[in-house]
């Protein structure tokens, strides 16, 4: 009952906050005049829905949406104002700010969301993305490793997949063996069983490199295609960087 009420109140929120949309976009409702509608949509009772999420942030997806990122940016401010601590409207704030060549603001609200959530998955993302510009690889190997794993998530799946490529590269090098490139490549072009190194590592404990190196490393030692002193080098030598 309390996940329908708190269901059915989200929805009389956002129904109010497209009416409000509405109004501003020239159009009625049959539940009121242009005037009537707008009025009640930003009254200061309506400024949050009943999780806690204020309207605000809702106006601010609607003008990001449409590439108003000034807007967007501005709303989100009133949002955060409303709700200190709403881990999606410091990461919108972050995603506008890095949008409007901002990148020490940007770092300022996305660091106030990981110290609510150290592995909001979205701010993490826009961490990677970052690092990525940046052309810092390490930096975005930290961060995807702190995401919470999101199978379904396109977008992680994508990043987890770059990095990977990226981290391919560093060990393969690091390492002159068939067995081991070839290892290494394996993962490389395989997004289920990155995603599953990925996954484990929450579990189990470690960075997502630490686990992909173990892993790598049982993987070998079972199949008998490196002598074991050799892999007991390759341990010390690949598992201290």
């Amino acid at each position: 009952l309390g996940t329908m009420a708190l269901s059915a109140g989200r929805w009389s929120a956002e129904r109010r906050l497209s009416e409000g949309l509405s109004v501003r976009a020239g159009y009625t409702t049959a539940s009121g005049s242009k005037a009537e509608l707008f009025a009640r949509a930003m009254k200061p009772w309506y400024r949050m829905d009943p999780a806690a999420t204020p309207i605000d942030w809702y106006l601010g997806e609607d003008h990001y949406l449409a590439g108003e990122i000034q807007a967007a940016h501005d709303y989100f401010l009133h949002s955060l104002a409303l709700s200190p601590y709403h881990l999606h409207t410091l990461n919108n704030l972050g995603a506008t700010s890095l949008a409007l060549g901002k990148p020490d603001s940007a770092l300022y609200y996305f660091d106030r969301a990981a110290a609510i959530a150290p592995g909001f998955t979205e701010m993490r993302l826009n961490r990677t993305a970052m690092a990525v510009q940046s052309g810092d690889w390490n930096e975005a190997l930290r961060q995807i490793s702190q995401a919470v794993p999101q199978p379904d998530n396109s977008r992680y799946r994508d990043y987890l997949a770059g990095v990977t490529e990226w981290l391919a590269v560093r060990r393969i090098a690091a390492i002159d063996h068939p067995a081991w490139r070839e290892a290494w490549e394996d993962l490389a072009e395989n997004r289920d069983w990155q995603l599953a190194i990925h996954q484990r590592s929450k579990e189990f404990g470690g960075s997502y490199r630490e686990r992909a190196d173990e892993e790598l490393l049982d993987l070998l030692a079972a199949d008998g295609r490196v002598a074991p002193a050799e892999l007991q080098n390759w341990r010390r030598r690949v598992l201290s960087k």
